[in-house]
């Protein structure tokens, strides 16, 4: 069974990143679009499954008992979220060309300090490793499965930089400046053509 998130995920990469034989009807793309999203979805479920079967016997040996319902629950949730990340980066975005590199005039050096945290979180060469204690603010802020793996990674770059030039970080989950910073991750990953979770 395909799923309706996953046929929307193939058929934006597609439209926007990969190109199909031009000679193909419209019934033959959808065809494709089909077909590729119906595998992803069964790679899906079938590593979502082999996961959270996992996760549960590992939390019952850590814990000499079976995990109750809700337990259960966030366990096999957060190992659906995995392997669509898993299958999705293995088996689509890793299809995704890079960027043509383009004959550019060498750019001046630009000093580190120069460059605003607004910009450094999104610049390799420019952004700062979170430390352990804004990567447990980032679980705390961002939590598994709501926020994707790669969303929760740029936003500890982000918070590291903040942190940089001294400024706050947000306090709990959905205050007014959590809400703008997920915004920011949000629109980062849209600008790498990724989803936005």
């Amino acid at each position: 069974m395909t799923s309706p998130e996953i046929a929307r995920i193939v058929a934006e990469v597609y439209s926007r990143h990969l190109t199909l034989p031009s000679d193909w009807t419209p019934g033959q793309r959808q065809g494709f679009l089909d077909q590729t999203a119906a595998s992803l979805s069964r790679q899906i479920a079938e590593l979502a499954a082999e996961l959270g079967e996992r996760a549960v016997d590992q939390w019952t040996t850590d814990h000499g008992t079976q995990p109750n319902y809700l337990t259960k629950v966030g366990l096999l949730n957060s190992a659906a979220a995995s392997a669509k990340e898993i299958v999705l980066s293995e088996q689509l975005y890793e299809l995704i060309p890079p960027p043509q590199e383009t004959e550019e005039p060498p750019r001046p050096m630009v000093n580190r300090d120069d460059v605003p945290w607004t910009q450094r979180w999104t610049q390799t060469q420019y952004r700062t490793d979170p430390d352990e204690a804004t990567e447990d603010l980032v679980a705390q802020l961002w939590p598994s499965p709501a926020f994707s793996a790669v969303f929760r990674i740029k936003a500890g770059y982000l918070l590291a930089a903040r942190a940089e030039d001294r400024l706050p970080p947000p306090q709990k989950p959905g205050d007014p400046l959590a809400v703008e910073l997920t915004e920011l991750v949000y629109q980062d990953l849209r600008d790498d053509g990724l989803p936005a979770r």
